[in-house]
């Protein structure tokens, strides 16, 4: 539905909330484009559901849900937020939903709003070495679990040696183009 929309950054997020003991799940799809960001989910409840496109940010837009669950008396307790979604309809990659994981009782909502857009900014950067390596970044998950968002829009974990697969794999596709490129002229001439 939004793949061809190339504007546009889409990034899965869960909630887990609780109401009288029992637990509940959610999830919806984060959308950004042109610096503001909304939301498309499925929903019994409206505030739970879409959210237009005018957040200046994933932590307002988080800060927007959370309130949206208190006025329909659950307690959020967990949110998830995923790599961003590729525009490769044949990608074989597995899906990462829950890459940060904030509980939101252990540090204050500033905190956790600065750290949703932080990642915002860094997971672009995690999804292309996600690509490039089949693995995320090491110690992310960890690093931001314990409320490090200075990672540096994701640059610390582009270390050498990812920024050297990336090297290699693009000298092979060159060095594929060029065979593919070689074999066609020969086509030709034969």
């Amino acid at each position: 539905m939004t793949n061809e929309l190339k504007t546009i950054t889409r990034i899965p997020v869960s909630f887990k909330s609780e109401v009288e003991g029992t637990i509940y799940r959610h999830i919806v799809l984060a959308v950004e484009s042109e610096g503001k960001w909304g939301a498309l989910g499925i929903s019994r409840r409206k505030t739970l559901m879409y959210k237009d496109l005018k957040f200046d940010s994933l932590g307002d837009l988080m800060r927007e849900f959370r309130d949206s669950y208190q006025e329909s008396f659950h307690e959020l307790l967990k949110i998830y937020v995923g790599l961003p979604f590729t525009r490769d309809t044949y990608s074989s990659s597995k899906l990462q939903w829950r890459v940060l994981k904030i509980a939101l009782q252990d540090r204050d909502w500033a905190a956790n709003s600065k750290l949703f857009n932080s990642y915002s900014k860094d997971c672009g950067g995690f999804m292309e070495y996600y690509s490039y390596t089949g693995t995320l970044p090491p110690n992310l998950t960890e690093e931001y679990r314990r409320g490090h968002s200075d990672l540096s829009r994701g640059k610390m974990m582009l270390s050498s040696s990812f920024l050297k697969i990336k090297k290699k794999k693009k000298k092979a596709a060159v060095e594929k183009k060029a065979n593919d490129n070689d074999n066609t002229v020969e086509e030709k001439q034969g």
